[in-house]
């Protein structure tokens, strides 16, 4: 497996259990009562789980890399896009702004880091 491969697969499995913990921080915050910014950061936690998992996967076969760019993109977009509602809905929602600043920063670096393990497959 080459470096940024691996680097692949580890970030992924960061990001994976990352956004384990933000969906548990969004179902504490749903239950303590419902606001639109806690159903953000839970929806962010998941998509950005999903994400990790499938990074983790494509990461044992390299050539697949450049099937994860798009859903990494996509995934990046949901996360920023969950950060700036959880501002915007509810002010006052910093919990749920941190965290889906972190998914949305943590989904971007995997985005990147699998656009460098593609690049690197095509200089081969």
């Amino acid at each position: 497996m080459s470096p940024d491969a691996k680097r692949l697969k580890v970030l992924s499995l960061v990001t994976m259990f990352v956004g384990i913990a933000v969906a548990v921080v969004g179902i504490v915050l749903f239950t303590d009562g419902f606001e639109l910014s806690d159903l953000l950061a839970l929806v962010s936690g998941l998509a950005t789980m999903v994400l990790g998992g499938s990074g983790a996967r494509i990461a044992n076969v390299p050539s697949n890399a450049k099937r994860l760019i798009p859903q990494a993109g996509v995934i990046t977009a949901v996360d920023v896009a969950s950060a700036a509602g959880s501002g915007f809905a509810v002010p006052g929602q910093t919990v749920a702004v941190i965290v889906a600043s972190v998914v949305a920063v943590l989904s971007l670096v995997v985005c990147v880091t699998a656009v460098s393990v593609k690049k690197n497959l095509e200089k081969i």
